[in-house]
C-alpha cells in the first residue's frame, strides 16, 4: 500500500509532469501566433526558412478569402489608371491548384477610357462616371455570387505619380471612398492599399512577374536562372528589371513566388516615357529660344506643325539634330561622381547586364518597332538596324511617309514613330548600356495568346506571392515547434529520473 507521503510525492511529480506537457503543447502556438510577418533575415538557414515559413502558411492561404474553394473559378478585377488611359482588366483562374505551383491565369481588357485620369484630376464627377462604368462591366462578366469574394484593385502609374502630391492623393482617396460603398462596389476591397499609386519600381517588378510567369520560368527553379529581363516604355516613364549575376548594391526588390526567392534589380525613370520625351524636346527648344513664337523641331516630321501655349512647333525632319538633343536627355555623369558603380542614366546605379540575359521590350517600344518594320518573326530586334531605319524614316516629309506607311494613319503618329524610334536607340545603348550588336532583345505583346501586361504581375504579387516571407524570428519559432517532440521526450525522461 502506498504511504501518504509517497502518494503525495507521486501526485506532485505527476502534476508537474502534466503541467510540463501542457506547457510544451501550448507555448508553440503562442509563439507562432504572436510573431509578425516581415522580410526574411539571414540568421535562419535559407532552406529551413523556406520550408518552415511556406508550410506554416498553407492553411492560412487555403482558408483565406483570396482563394474560395466553393467555386471552380476565381476572379480578380484590376483598373489600370495609366498616363494615357484607364483600362479595366478581368482575370480568372482555377482554384484547384497546388500551393507551390501557380494556377493557369487568363485575362483581357474589357474596357478602355482615354485620356488618363491624371488629366481629369479636378473633375470628380467624370472620375466617378468612369469607375462606375467599369464596375458595371465587371459585374456583368463575373457571377453575382462571386462578387463579394472577388478582389478589386485600382492601381495608378506614372500619370498620377507626376501630379502634385496633394492632387494625386485626393484622386486615390476619392476613388477609395467610392469603392467602400457596397451599393457602388460589390467587390472585395481589403483596405486602402487596393487603391494606390504604384512606385515605378513596383510597375517594373509587376511587368517582370507577368512576363516570366507567361514564359513558365517559375516552374524551372531546379535549373539555373531561367528568367528574362524587361524593358518597358509607358507614356510617362520607362522601367528596367532583371536578375543580375553579382551582388546588388541598390534598387533591390525581393520577391517570393512559387516557394522561391528572387532578388531583382529594378529601376524606373520618371519623365523618360514616350509622352514626356516629346515634352522634354519641346521644353529644350523653348529654353534655347525663350522669346520665339515659331520654333523648328528637328524631332518632328516636316510639314507636321503643332501649336502649344501660343508657340508653333514646325517639323524639320532632322534626325541628326534630334539625336543630339536626345543625348542631352539620356546623359552620363563623370565616373568620379558615380556611386555606387556602374551608372546608367545620370547617377542611377545599374549592375552590368549579363551577356546571356534575354530581355523583352514591352509597351510602346513594340508598337513603334512594328511600325518601322523592325521586329523579326522571332521577335528579335537589331539596334543598329533600328537606328538606321529610324534615321531614314525621320528624314522624310509627312506626305511621303503617308504614302509609304499606310498603317501609320496620322501626322501625330508619324512624328511619334520618328522620335521614339530615335529615342529607343539612345536609351538602350547610352542609357541601359546594351551593346549595339546585342541579339538578346525581343519584342512580343503576347505569349500563348495572353497579353504581357503589368496588371497580370500585380495579380500574381497580390494574390499568389509566396507566403514564405515570414521573419527569421518566426522561422526560428517554427523550427523550435518542429523539434518540440524530441525536446519533450528528453526533458520528461530527465524529470522522471530525478523524481
Amino acid at each position: 500500500m502506498t504511504s501518504p507521503k509517497a502518494y503525495k510525492q507521486s501526485s506532485s511529480g505527476l502534476s508537474r509532469y502534466y503541467i510540463l506537457i501542457l506547457l510544451f503543447v501550448i507555448l508553440p502556438f503562442f509563439l507562432v501566433e504572436s510573431s509578425s510577418i516581415k522580410e526574411p533575415e539571414a540568421s535562419v538557414p535559407e532552406i529551413l526558412r523556406r520550408r518552415l515559413c511556406y508550410r506554416s502558411s498553407i492553411n492560412s492561404v487555403e482558408s483565406s478569402s483570396r482563394v474560395k474553394r466553393s467555386w471552380s473559378t476565381s476572379y480578380g478585377v484590376f483598373i489600370d489608371v495609366g498616363s494615357s488611359g484607364t483600362r479595366l482588366w478581368i482575370y480568372n483562374w482555377t482554384t484547384s491548384y497546388k500551393p507551390d505551383r501557380l494556377p493557369k491565369i487568363r485575362g483581357a481588357v474589357f474596357m478602355k477610357d482615354i485620356p488618363g485620369l491624371s488629366q481629369k484630376a479636378d473633375n470628380t464627377t467624370e472620375i466617378r462616371h468612369i469607375i462606375a462604368q467599369m464596375i458595371e462591366v465587371a459585374k456583368g462578366n463575373i457571377s453575382e455570387g462571386q462578387h463579394g469574394s472577388t478582389p478589386i484593385y485600382v492601381l495608378a502609374t506614372a500619370g498620377l505619380r507626376m501630379l502634385p502630391e496633394h492632387k494625386a492623393d485626393s484622386v486615390t482617396l476619392f476613388i477609395y471612398n467610392l469603392l467602400t460603398d457596397k451599393a457602388f462596389n460589390p467587390f472585395q476591397l481589403d483596405d486602402s492599399a487596393n487603391v494606390r499609386i504604384l512606385s515605378g519600381e513596383e510597375e517594373g517588378v509587376f511587368a517582370w512577374l507577368a512576363l516570366n510567369y507567361l514564359n513558365d520560368a517559375f516552374s524551372k527553379v531546379e535549373k539555373a536562372d531561367q528568367t528574362v529581363g524587361i524593358l518597358e516604355l509607358g507614356g510617362a516613364s520607362t522601367q528596367i528589371a532583371f536578375i543580375p549575376q553579382g551582388i546588388l548594391l541598390a534598387d533591390k526588390f525581393t520577391i517570393y513566388i512559387a516557394s522561391h526567392r528572387y532578388s531583382l534589380y529594378v529601376h524606373s525613370y520618371l519623365d523618360y516615357g514616350q509622352e514626356q520625351v516629346e515634352a522634354w524636346v519641346k521644353n529644350y527648344l523653348v529654353e534655347q529660344q525663350p522669346r520665339a513664337t515659331y520654333l523648328s523641331n528637328p524631332c518632328m516630321i516636316r510639314d507636321d506643325n503643332i501649336v502649344i501655349d501660343g508657340r508653333t512647333y514646325q517639323g524639320t525632319s532632322d534626325p541628326d539634330q534630334c539625336l543630339k538633343i536626345l543625348e542631352k536627355m539620356v546623359y552620363k555623369i563623370e565616373e568620379k561622381r558615380c556611386h555606387p558603380k556602374p551608372c546608367a542614366i545620370g547617377s542611377a546605379y545599374q549592375p552590368s547586364i549579363p551577356a546571356t540575359k534575354v530581355f523583352y521590350a514591352l509597351g510602346a517600344f513594340g508598337k513603334v518597332l512594328q511600325n518601322l518594320g523592325q521586329v523579326q518573326d522571332s521577335g528579335q530586334i537589331d539596334l543598329i538596324s533600328i537606328r538606321r531605319k529610324a534615321t531614314e524614316f525621320c528624314r522624310k516629309d509627312d506626305r511621303t511617309l503617308e504614302n509609304q506607311y499606310r498603317n501609320i494613319t496620322t501626322s501625330v503618329l508619324r512624328t511619334k514613330t520618328c522620335l521614339t524610334g530615335l529615342y529607343l536607340g539612345v536609351l538602350f545603348v547610352n542609357g541601359y548600356q546594351f551593346s549595339n550588336t546585342t541579339n538578346k532583345i525581343f519584342v512580343k505583346e503576347k505569349i500563348n495568346d495572353i497579353d504581357i501586361d503589368w496588371t497580370l504581375g500585380a495579380l500574381l504579387y497580390e494574390q499568389f506571392s509566396n507566403p514564405a516571407t515570414c521573419s527569421a524570428s518566426k522561422a526560428g519559432q517554427l523550427a523550435i515547434f518542429a523539434l518540440l517532440p524530441s525536446l519533450s521526450f528528453v526533458v520528461l525522461h530527465y524529470w522522471a529520473a530525478v523524481n
